[in-house]
């Protein structure tokens, strides 16, 4: 069946997982009509736009290969610690990425704090994405959003839609690299690599600029 498959041109492949809860008409309303508003009013301030998420690096997690005697599966040693760290990160279509390692479980007082460290030295208003978690809608979420008077807004994007959001891309760019690949023995290790890792990235703004010419992102970028 195998070869069948390939002469039809088909190959094995991991899937790319998406939700089937959007409503296909908010995303089109998205891309046709909110995202060129945020545009066209980002320009007229000279704000920045950025795309912020936040993820969970775990210490179970772990992938790729290595090699073996054929019918002697390698055995790698690793910890059997349980322990995680958070992420949260913005990247911006001029190749510009932010981000925040934090040991905390993300609550709203921690997620302030990282639009908060966006402000800062900042000269021009910025305009954050997200997308509709309890979270960034949180009463003193919006109230920090108030007392920015104007520097900071929050764009909502359409519900279950994290294949519109550019920074989802950050997290998997991530786990393909040391992430997955390294095993580590403490939660002080895992922070530090994953500090490492995004330090890379920011410094390669042609990886992060094609995060949204990705085929299932498609912005128009002005």
């Amino acid at each position: 069946m195998g070869n069948i498959l390939s002469r039809w041109g088909m190959s094995a492949q991991r899937p790319r997982f998406k939700a089937y809860e959007p409503d296909p008409d908010q995303v089109k309303v998205w891309l046709r009509e909110t995202w060129p508003e945020v545009q066209q009013e980002a320009k007229r301030r000279r704000a920045q736009v950025y795309f912020g998420d936040e993820s969970t690096i775990r210490s179970d997690y772990h992938r790729g290969t290595t090699w073996g005697v054929r019918g002697d599966t390698p055995v790698v040693a690793k910890t059997g610690r349980r322990f995680s760290v958070n992420r949260l990160s913005a990247v911006s279509p001029k190749g510009h990425l932010r981000f925040m390692v934090t040991e905390s479980r993300v609550t709203a007082d921690v997620f302030i704090d990282f639009p908060r460290r966006l402000l800062h030295n900042a000269k021009r208003a910025i305009y954050l994405i997200v997308d509709g978690h309890p979270i960034h809608r949180a009463k003193k979420v919006q109230e920090f959003v108030r007392t920015s008077q104007g520097k900071l807004t929050l764009v909502w994007l359409p519900p279950y839609s994290p294949e519109l959001n550019p920074d989802e891309l950050v997290w998997h760019h991530v786990k393909s690299q040391r992430i997955g690949r390294t095993v580590v023995a403490t939660k002080e290790q895992r922070v530090a690599l994953a500090r490492s890792v995004l330090h890379s990235l920011q410094h390669n703004t042609q990886i992060i600029k094609r995060f949204f010419y990705e085929e299932h992102v498609r912005y128009i970028l002005n």
